[in-house]
């Protein structure tokens, strides 16, 4: 019933009872005509009240409605996008990728913290900031054909630098091209990652023999169990065969041969429990010519091993320079998984008869974390190959029986 009916009728019954009050005068006095009246208007009153709720609530109704809509439009819009592709996850680091595969971003990243005491160089319960890639930051995906791969890192003078920065693509009938700064194909040890490599510092092999990274354009060749790749570049900042005359050229090619195995498990140096077993055989060349037109010519070889738990690998390397005197060297790496948490390992390596042994346990704290510790010694105190000594392995060199103990722990994601 309607409030204009409910009214209606209220004010019929009041008519009623006035008239019959004038007709029934004698029977029915003022005050009862003033009390019926004064009741009707509270109920009128009472009826005009529950309307106006329920027009309060039909509007909230209608506000509830169009707010829904609103949602409902919000999300069509956003399904409308992943039904366009578009994903994002965690695979190996974090990924956004639209669903077509013609883009995609992959995030990874590290903090490391080291402490290095060296009894011997005087530097006792020094703090080091470790080498150039301890806090970096790795970014890599593809556009279209081309893939792309960009490197950062915190250096210990409080600045973000390049480790690499280049793009490739696949030329087709396992031909690929690469272009811009670089890790160079030469040694096996400098293609892994410091964050994979088992001790706190990569081998004094490498430091001295290792090319490391420049701007060049390299081509690689993929038959499926071997692959080669060379690079050339102007010379400049060619790892350890810069020299201060400058280098007019320089190149480096790589050669290796998947003996057993996959090539996924090369990427680390570690041997898990239940891993495939693998053998790998690399040989790396390099050549430079300095602007006074002085050649240096490099060779390299190493083989590796992985087991169920435990592996083993070996390098050695040569340093040719026109008019002085050459340089050698070699390495011997072994590692044992005791279990899930913990790892064993050990190097012994000699560079023109100066020699250092290394021996650390790795913790595998958690998907990511992992603290190493371990001692570097020197043998002898014979002649220290420059550019081996660097300040993250925490030795001055030529000391006879100098020893460092380092340990860190290191984050990644």
């Amino acid at each position: 019933m309607s409030l204009t009916t409910r009214v209606g009728l209220l004010a019929g019954a009041a008519a009623l009872t006035v008239t019959s009050v004038s007709f029934a005068g004698t029977t029915t006095d003022a005050k009862d005509l003033e009390a019926r009246l004064a009741a009707a208007e509270a109920k009128i009153a009472e009826l005009s009240a529950q309307s106006n709720s329920t027009w309060l609530t039909e509007q909230r109704a209608n506000d509830v409605r169009t707010l829904v809509q609103d949602v409902l439009a919000d999300a069509d819009t956003r399904a409308n996008l992943l039904a366009q592709g578009v994903t994002a996850g965690y695979d190996n680091g974090f990924v956004l990728a639209s669903g077509d595969g013609s883009m995609s971003l992959t995030i990874n990243g590290g903090i490391s913290q080291r402490w290095i005491a060296n009894d011997d160089a005087g530097i006792t319960d020094d703090v080091q900031d470790g080498s150039d890639s301890e806090n970096w930051l790795n970014l890599s995906g593809n556009v279209g054909d081309w893939s792309w791969d960009v490197r950062t890192n915190h250096n210990a003078g409080g600045v973000w630098t390049d480790d690499w920065a280049y793009i490739s693509t696949d030329l087709g009938d396992g031909w690929s091209l690469s272009w811009g700064n670089m890790r160079l194909p030469y040694m096996k040890e400098t293609g892994v990652n410091q964050e994979n490599r088992i001790g706190v510092e990569g081998s004094f092999l490498e430091a001295t023999f290792g090319a490391g990274d420049g701007d060049a354009i390299a081509v690689g060749y993929d038959a499926g169990d071997w692959h080669v790749t060379a690079a050339w570049q102007d010379g400049d900042d060619w790892g350890p065969w810069n020299n201060a005359n400058g280098n007019d050229s320089a190149w480096s090619a790589r050669f290796e041969y998947l003996m057993s195995g996959n090539w996924g498990q090369w990427g680390d140096e570690a041997s898990p429990s239940g891993g495939e077993e693998g053998m790998l055989l690399g040989v790396g060349m390099g050549s430079s010519t300095t602007l006074a037109s002085v050649d240096t010519e490099t060779l390299t070889i190493d083989w590796s091993y992985k087991g169920d738990g435990y592996g083993f690998s070996f390098a050695t390397a040569d340093s040719e320079t026109d008019g002085a005197a050459g340089t050698d060297g070699w390495s011997i790496t072994g590692t044992y998984v005791l279990n899930s948490d913990w790892e064993l390992f050990g190097r012994m390596e000699d560079i023109n008869d100066f020699g250092w042994t290394t021996i650390g346990v790795n913790n595998y704290m958690g998907s990511g974390v992992r603290w190493t510790t371990d001692l570097v010694m020197s043998d002898d105190a014979g002649a220290n190959p420059g550019g081996v000594t660097a300040a993250q392995h925490g030795l001055v060199g030529g000391i006879a029986d100098e020893q460092a103990l380092r340990t860190q722990v290191q984050l990644t994601f």
